[in-house]
């Protein structure tokens, strides 16, 4: 006898139910992507300066190489558009220097250009870097919060970074606090991913002293590791640091191996040191490229300006939410091969139009390219020389100057900065921007010869014995220098106006204002006195390039000369 099953409304329900398409299931790993930039310093055309230029292999014949011109706003958001169809699950992070040293397109307009072409881009978070606090943290907020200046917003509907910016290790002295949020917390394709980024600590040293003088800037690893258990407790298990320091790589800029054999620099004793519950590692700042791993932790960079992209892929356990494998790959943003992103193409097109007119005025002319690089043996370069005998000329006008310094790293771009054919070279006002950007005060101070020996010997603290930060000097000051010396004794036979340096004396000295409040480690300078104020570095350099009665021909000369063996 078969039973009689009676249909009762609740197994009607049951039986629709089972008859509607159920969702899929989740896979048991979550597979995400992050997509990188770092130390874009606001290139976001090509107009000025030139795209950096990858010697790549070639796809025709790999056994010779063709330069590849890089970079640019439009071509970078073709380049995430491209890499984010091929990952469903990913999100776009900066690793700071985003802003600041930037062209006169971004940097005439307190690169708020850069701001909105980073949001167009879809950038969700990034650390800031040193360059970012250029102008004072005070600049830094209003930028990000979109508050114009006294004078107004340079650029029109400027509404200011709609990403997530990330400082854990700097400090408000006032009350103890984070200057930014330390971390956040993104949900990246079902997982929860925590995103920390810190400075380098020697952000004090990099920037204007007063515009960073209510902050406090900590050690990176000690900040990541004091941050990792409030992450965790958070339910949090999958952490990628952002950190703004890095290392220097002569290698692939991408590893199969992982290996990066000759890898040196910071970056490596930060990630030893790290919690081993960070995941990742994504460094910036020395405009290096590499995937490596560093103690089975991948570390990352996509040198500069733009001309790659850093993708790290994470598969990632849904259940417990650990990281079961890395992988990272740098893509060339190749402008001869991708098409520009259309949209952002007119965007820079518009926001160079604001600026055209001052940046195309012509400043004078030179016999060859300038550049930053010393000749062999040398330490002052062409474009050095220029610089620092602009400034010494500048303050001439005023008053008696023996000598003017200025810092490399404020040099930012050869001149010109689209190198050509026609000689002698037309000088235009863009180029001297590019080169420096910074428009730092200028000032003359006294300092004694005892000094003057002292600031010359300090440029090889914390720098290798063969490799230091030179100063940049005028005409005037010649020395020798011999690396296979003690610090005390490594600086030699110093001339000033072609006599021998005079301990007993005073000297008068033009400088920019970063290098007076003890900039890039010169302490020294610190301590000079009777300092006057001259006016911008900006308008020195164009001053001297348009005072000029014949064309300018300026070379590295060998005001500084290495004599040991290296530097033959």
């Amino acid at each position: 006898m078969h039973a009689v099953l009676k249909v009762t409304p609740a197994l009607v329900i049951l039986a629709l139910a089972g008859c509607a398409s159920a969702p899929p299931a989740q896979t048991a790993v979550a597979e995400v992507a992050i997509l990188g930039i770092n130390d874009f310093h606001g290139h976001i055309q090509s107009a000025d300066p030139t795209p950096r230029v990858l010697n790549l292999p070639d796809p025709a014949d790999p056994s010779r190489k063709i330069a590849v011109p890089t970079g640019g706003a439009a071509y970078v958001a073709s380049e995430l558009a491209i890499l984010r169809k091929d990952n469903a699950n990913s999100i776009t992070v900066g690793v700071g220097d985003l802003i600041g040293a930037s062209p006169a397109s971004s940097s005439l307009l307190n690169d708020e250009p850069t701001i909105e072409a980073l949001n167009r881009m879809g950038l969700s978070l990034s650390v800031v870097g040193n360059h970012e606090f250029d102008a004072g943290s005070d600049a830094l907020l209003r930028r990000i919060k979109g508050e114009c200046p006294a004078n107004g917003c340079a650029m029109p509907g400027f509404s200011g970074a709609r990403f997530e910016y990330l400082a854990a290790n700097v400090i408000d002295k006032a009350n103890g606090k984070p200057f930014l949020k330390p971390y956040v917390i993104r949900e990246v394709g079902g997982v929860k991913i925590a995103f920390i980024g810190t400075p380098l600590h020697e952000v004090p040293d990099m920037v204007m002293a007063a515009g960073i003088k209510t902050l406090r800037f900590e050690d990176e690893v000690q900040t990541i590791n004091h941050y990792v258990p409030e992450i965790r407790a958070q339910g949090v298990r999958t952490i990628v640091a952002l950190v703004h320091q890095g290392g220097e790589y002569a290698g692939d800029f991408n590893d199969p191996t992982y290996r990066c054999e000759g890898l040196k620099g910071p970056i490596i004793d930060i990630v030893k040191r790290l919690d081993p519950e960070v995941d990742v590692v994504m460094s910036a700042h020395t405009h290096n490229a590499y995937t490596c791993k560093i103690n089975g932790r991948l570390v990352t960079q996509g040198y500069s300006y733009g001309a790659l992209v850093s993708e790290i892929r994470l598969k990632i356990d849904r259940r417990t939410g650990d990281v079961l494998a890395t992988e990272a790959t740098n893509h060339v943003v190749d402008q001869s091969t991708l098409k520009p992103d259309a949209a952002m193409q007119d965007f820079v097109e518009q926001t160079a139009k604001q600026t055209a007119s001052l940046r195309n005025q012509v400043v004078g002319r030179l016999a060859n390219p300038l550049t930053r690089q010393a000749q062999a043996g040398y330490g002052d370069s062409s474009l050095g020389n220029l610089v620092a005998d602009a400034q010494a000329a500048y303050a001439r006008r005023t008053e008696p100057v023996d000598f003017a310094i200025t810092n490399s790293g404020g040099l930012r771009a050869d001149l010109p900065s689209k190198p050509g054919t026609e000689r002698p070279i037309v000088l235009r006002f863009g180029d001297l921007y590019a080169a420096q950007p910074f428009r730092n005060n200028l000032v003359v101070m006294s300092l004694s010869g005892v000094q003057v020996m002292q600031l010359l010997r300090d440029q090889w603290q914390g720098h290798e014995a063969e490799n230091p930060s030179l100063l940049q000097v005028s005409r005037e000051l010649t020395y020798h220098w011999d690396a296979a010396r003690p610090i005390q004794d490594r600086v030699f036979d110093v001339r000033i106006g072609g006599e021998t340096l005079n301990l007993q004396r005073n000297y008068r000295v033009a400088m920019n204002a970063f290098l007076a409040g003890g900039g890039d480690g010169a302490k020294v300078l610190t301590q000079g006195t009777d300092v006057h104020g001259l006016g911008l570095d900006i308008d020195a350099i164009r001053w001297y390039t348009e005072s000029a009665t014949a064309t300018l021909d300026v070379q590295s000369e060998g005001r500084i000369r290495r004599v040991d063996a290296y530097g033959k």
